[in-house]
């Protein structure tokens, strides 16, 4: 991958989580109302983060991981170097921010029923298996973690396995995850086939243009046009409102997010053949790449942190800045650790591996 094209992803990938924060901020128990227009495109940013992580993973097992046992560990590294503090301090942040405004968590944003359960699910990645849907605490975003992980697991099965023995596992991993999760795997799997595609396609500058901006265009029609909702009311009339919210939850609007994926892949072909003969300006690629470096950590705290901060503060723009000063703090401590992350999942495995000897002999 050449630099402009990393460096464009980043951006890409910054932007998409702080559109995740603005749909979330724009609610009205957060003062949200002057988020209002640009709040509106939140799940669509979740959408290019699946397509993106598609991408992405296509990339990575081609040119870095070859094996399985490198791809689990520098996923578990990834994930888990995030995922672990941020359950911790949503568990802390809904503790002190209950007992300091409880009717900020009050309703379907809050729920805590079973909770060791509620934790151990979402930190395995199976609260959102089949039609369950178990909310860590605050933090709703992590319903889209356990997609990517069973996106990642299907990929890795269908990858380092071979023969008979693919389609088993492929199988078998698809079907713990089941129809809910399987719903959106096809926008995730749009950013393999773009990844391949553009390794292929040799387009003019033109066509990479229209490749670039058309969707755009698109994607504004689509909006304005009211596509999500129409598509949404057909799903409701052919499967039933209470399947469609209650047991398909995120992925009630999975035919729009068809649309959606197709025009973000479309969108990135454009812009990978632009970026082969364009140099991103030197000036903004650092503050880009220090930023994108907190993409996840903006993505999986910014829900915990907006209720906390609601909590004490009824002024929206206050509560915003207190959110994303509090990330710019805990991101080097999360994903900038992932490292570390991946020395003791190293450290694990051989622990793991010697155990499995010493009990074989």
């Amino acid at each position: 991958m050449n630099r402009t094209t990393s460096v464009y992803f980043d951006f890409v990938r910054f932007i998409s989580a702080l559109l995740v924060l603005t749909y979330h901020a724009k609610f009205a128990r957060f003062d949200g109302a002057w988020l209002k227009e640009v709040g509106a495109y939140g799940h669509d940013a979740v959408i290019i983060f699946f397509v993106l992580s598609g991408f992405i993973i296509a990339y990575i097992t081609k040119e870095k991981e070859s094996t399985f046992e490198i791809f689990a560990k520098s996923r578990f590294a990834r994930l888990y170097s995030v995922v672990v503090p941020a359950l911790f301090l949503t568990l802390i942040l809904d503790f002190f921010g209950k007992s300091l405004n409880l009717g900020m968590y009050e309703g379907q944003h809050y729920q805590a029923s079973e909770p060791v359960f509620r934790f151990i699910s979402n930190l395995f990645f199976v609260n959102e298996l089949w039609f369950d849907s178990w909310r860590a605490f605050s933090n709703g975003p992590f319903w889209s973690l356990s997609y990517e992980f069973w996106y990642y697991a299907i990929f890795a099965a269908f990858l380092y396995c071979s023969g008979r023995k693919r389609w088993f596992v492929v199988c078998g991993v698809m079907l713990i995850a089941g129809p809910k999760i399987l719903l959106l795997f096809p926008v995730w799997m749009m950013g393999v086939v773009t990844f391949h595609l553009s390794q292929k396609i040799k387009s003019s500058s033109f066509l990479s243009i229209v490749f670039a901006i058309a969707p755009l265009i698109l994607y504004f029609f689509y909006k304005d046009a009211g596509v999500k909702s129409i598509l949404l009311k057909e799903t409701i009339e052919l499967l039933g409102r209470d399947f469609v919210y209650q047991n398909l939850n995120f992925s009630r609007w999975f035919l729009s997010d068809y649309i959606v994926g197709w025009l973000v892949s479309v969108h990135f072909i454009g812009m990978i053949s632009l970026a082969k003969s364009f140099n991103f300006p030197l000036l903004l690629e650092k503050p880009i790449q220090y930023f994108a470096g907190m993409t996840f950590s903006i993505y999986l705290f910014h829900y915990p942190l907006l209720q906390f901060f609601g909590s004490i503060s009824y002024n929206g723009i206050v509560t915003v800045i207190l959110t994303f000063l509090s990330i710019m703090l805990i991101a080097p401590f999360t994903e900038g650790k992932k490292r570390e992350c991946m020395v003791l999942i190293e450290k694990l495995s051989t622990v793991v591996s010697n155990a499995r000897r010493a009990v074989s002999n």
